[in-house]
């Protein structure tokens, strides 16, 4: 007995020998692969720090050539800093507020499409959208494609009036930026002239920007922002602002593609 007992001990000796040997093999196999998992993790978060630092840098001396222009009034400097798109964001306040006058509207429009009255503007911020919505009328009272042709009318209704709220465009000039807009709660997606024209809008009517500040870049899956903080002169008050810039990267230029006032 002592015999077999001294065997299997043996055996068992051996096999928990064996057993380091084929873990230590099995880790030799697998670090190569975690080895890249972890670094492309690291890429996709930015958290290579020489990586984010090269981009901070870029990012901050766009940051300093958009402040320059700001304060100087130079809307040429500003322009070429701007994607062609920009997703213009008011607040998620204002978003909401948008959100129901479009499902307002979309739902006038659903059971009324051959109204008379509706502004001569609106007509032509959403003649395609409105000329769709009555032949299908016309066809079938009762068609439920009525309500998803009366919301893209109503979108092009609101977001025409936003912006020539905002801009102080004429009818014609909205209608062309409309073909490039859209509208979600993340924001309203505008072509980079709606800025453009908002700015020189603004410096028209004797606003001058004044930037006492900046905050650290922050970073999500799709931009970088960092904000700034404003001063803002009008000619009949003086109000503190935070501009939120966001950059993404165009092919091989990092471009402002997002824009957000805060009011206080």
């Amino acid at each position: 007995m002592k015999g077999v007992l001294c065997h299997l001990e043996g055996a068992g000796s051996a096999e928990r020998q064996q057993k380091p040997k084929e873990e230590n093999a099995m880790k030799a196999r697998l670090w190569p692969f975690l080895l890249v998992v972890i670094l492309a993790t690291a890429l996709l978060s930015g958290c290579l720090p020489k990586d984010r630092l090269a981009v901070e840098n870029t990012l901050t001396k766009l940051t300093e050539r958009f402040v320059e222009g700001l304060e100087a009034g130079k809307l040429g400097e500003l322009e070429v800093l701007f994607a062609d798109k920009i997703v213009l964001y008011p607040g998620t306040d204002r978003l909401l507020g948008l959100a129901g006058q479009i499902e307002d509207t979309k739902l006038w429009l659903t059971y009324h499409p051959e109204a008379d009255g509706l502004a001569d503007e609106y007509e032509i911020w959403a003649k395609a959208e409105l000329a769709a919505l009555r032949e299908k009328y016309e066809q079938d009272p009762d068609s439920p494609e009525l309500e998803e042709l009366a919301g893209a009318a109503a979108e092009k209704m609101v977001l025409g009036y936003v912006f020539c709220a905002l801009t102080m465009a004429d009818t014609e000039t909205v209608a062309e930026w409309l073909s490039e807009a859209g509208f979600s709660l993340k924001g309203i997606t505008a072509p980079q002239a709606v800025l453009s024209r908002w700015f020189a809008s603004n410096q028209g009517s004797g606003y001058n920007y004044e930037v006492r500040g900046k905050g650290s870049f922050l970073q999500d899956e799709s931009r970088w922002y960092i904000p700034l903080m404003v001063v803002e002169d009008a000619p009949d008050y003086v109000d503190n602002l935070e501009f939120v810039l966001g950059f993404s990267k165009q092919g091989s230029k990092w471009l402002i593609d997002y824009f957000r006032v805060i009011y206080n």
